[in-house]
């Protein structure tokens, strides 16, 4: 991407605007001094980034080494893989058993009832 395209009101694209090359990422990053452990639980993590509205948190060590970032959007993705896990739990706990076949036949199958020993 050499040029960024922007619409104005009017309809009309106006080309060349801005030049993305040429601009760097200083003048648009957020600096901040929010970060969290990596030992940090989701939950705090999740409560961090409400706090300060943002929509990813820098990992860091002890040391201020960054380890990482953790993002809104990966969040909202563990979220729904647990939810579809709980979904899955729940749906294999509602449905019931079964029935095991029985026989006093015998049979290969596990579960049979077999004649108590003569004798």
């Amino acid at each position: 991407m050499e040029r960024f395209a922007i619409r104005m009101e009017t309809g009309q694209e106006k080309s060349g605007i801005w030049d993305l090359h040429r601009i760097k990422v200083r003048r648009i990053m957020m600096p901040s001094n929010v970060t969290v452990p990596p030992d940090f639980s989701v939950a705090e993590t999740l409560s961090v980034l409400h706090r300060h509205r943002l929509g990813a948190v820098p990992v860091v060590d002890g040391t201020g080494c960054l380890m990482g970032v953790v993002t809104l959007a990966q969040i909202d993705r563990l979220l729904a893989v647990l939810a579809r896990q709980r979904e899955s739990d729940r749906s294999d706990r509602e449905r019931k058993p079964e029935p095991m076949p029985l026989s006093r036949q015998g049979g290969s199958h596990a579960g049979q009832i077999l004649d108590a020993p003569k004798g």
